[in-house]
């Protein structure tokens, strides 16, 4: 094999990422085996990075089986790559499994990324909202602390509760936002019945043009 080593091969994989091109990532993963490289851990980050970008959540379940074969031990890098294959298909029992496996896991503890991923999943195709709402209620006692992401996924929780007037409650309290908050929170005004909710909506999307988001993208 020369000097083909996994660090090329995680290069040459990485760069199907930005196109989610499963089909040259995972031939580059067979590759692999032919010139006898064996896999690291960042080479299967790389791949559920494709993965994610794919929204191939049947392929993450088989490199997850491959890892297991091979003896890999899964760091949080990993979880944070995996939790996001299956929040971007919605599926939230792989995302809750994932969650309590790092969580027994006595020399590994989930990040806020890990987190907020898992409570994105919940929240997809209204997957279970209420599982999202324990794990937003949960993140303070678990060390860790909401940032813009955890606060845009609360908006839409509430507002797919039913509580849109806290979901806008929320957002005029946040320091930051970004166009996730901006569709959120107009999301949050279109289901508010008062009539006076239409100006403040506006309001929300001058601000969003002013922040240099274009209308059409709100």
């Amino acid at each position: 094999t020369g000097c083909i080593n996994s660090i090329m091969y995680n290069t040459a994989i990485s760069t199907c990422r930005p196109r989610g091109d499963m089909k040259t990532a995972m031939r580059l993963y067979d590759q692999m085996a032919i010139d006898m490289v064996r896999p690291d851990i960042g080479t299967f980050v790389t791949l559920l990075n494709v993965c994610e970008n794919n929204r191939n959540a049947d392929q993450a379940l088989n490199l997850l089986e491959d890892i297991a074969t091979l003896g890999i031990r899964r760091d949080r890098n990993l979880y944070r790559a995996a939790t996001a294959v299956f929040a971007s298909v919605g599926d939230w029992e792989q995302a809750f499994g994932l969650l309590e496996e790092i969580k027994n896991d006595p020399d590994l503890s989930p990040d806020e990324a890990i987190y907020n991923q898992v409570v994105d999943a919940c929240l997809r195709r209204d997957g279970n909202i209420p599982a999202a709402m324990q794990l937003l209620e949960g993140y303070q006692e678990n060390g860790l602390r909401w940032n813009m992401d955890t606060e845009n996924l609360a908006i839409i929780a509430y507002t797919k509760m039913g509580n849109s007037a806290k979901a806008v409650e929320l957002y005029k309290r946040m320091q930051t936002r970004n166009i996730a908050t901006y569709n959120a929170v107009l999301k949050a005004y279109s289901r508010m019945p008062a009539k006076s909710v239409a100006d403040e909506a506006l309001k929300v999307f001058k601000e969003a043009k002013h922040q240099g988001i274009r209308p059409s993208q709100v």
